[in-house]
């Protein structure tokens, strides 16, 4: 069953511009990480975030994010502004990945001695995700979070959420191989920048 309901979506969609839409499931047989493993398409980003607080206490939530639809970042965040719903995750979907250390380079352009790209890794990497699976520890089940957008044929896309979100559970329940994993990349071969002397000196 989702919530909330296609009337409080369409009034919710008046005042943000997407609204998130929860499918619970019991889930006492799955893991977070069993999840992320039956949900993630070669070649596709995805994330899972695990959350501690308190410092040695696991947080409520771990999150997946799958099928994002965007890789860039522009003038997105304000557009993207959703409502909070209460005893739900506040986590429903946005701009996730990473900022680079030397990203401050783009802002403060005065600073020297910029290192050689020795990495070649972006130093920017951001997907926007519209489908997120929050797994709660407490409440010991599944989350499935879709969300509309202000412009979506709203009915149209709210009676097709149910069957997405029966289809990422179905995914999720399928077996997977927890022995090998079949993206495990080729063994690395690490070597250093610096030699023994430059490091010493």
């Amino acid at each position: 069953m989702l919530y909330p309901t296609l009337n409080k979506v369409e009034e919710l969609l008046k005042e943000y511009q997407m609204v998130p839409v929860f499918y619970e499931v019991l889930a006492d047989y799955m893991t977070p990480i069993r999840m992320f493993q039956a949900l993630r398409k070669e070649g596709t980003p995805c994330f899972m975030l695990e959350s501690v607080e308190n410092k040695d206490q696991w947080g409520r939530y771990s999150f997946i994010g799958i099928n994002p639809k965007l890789s860039y970042l522009s003038d997105l965040i304000k557009k993207y502004k959703s409502p909070v719903m209460e005893d739900y995750p506040k986590l429903t979907g946005g701009l996730i990945g990473y900022f680079g250390y030397d990203m401050i380079r783009q802002v403060e352009k005065k600073l020297t001695n910029v290192p050689e790209d020795d990495l070649k890794m972006p130093e920017c990497h951001l997907c926007m995700y519209d489908e997120i699976i929050a797994f709660d520890h407490l409440a010991n089940k599944a989350v499935i979070i879709q969300n509309i957008h202000k412009g979506d044929n709203i009915k149209q896309k709210y009676e097709e959420l149910e069957d997405k979100a029966e289809l990422i559970l179905h995914k999720m329940e399928r077996p997977v191989s927890l022995s090998k994993d079949r993206f495990t990349p080729a063994k690395a071969e690490v070597t250093s920048n610096l030699t023994k002397e430059q490091y010493e000196a």
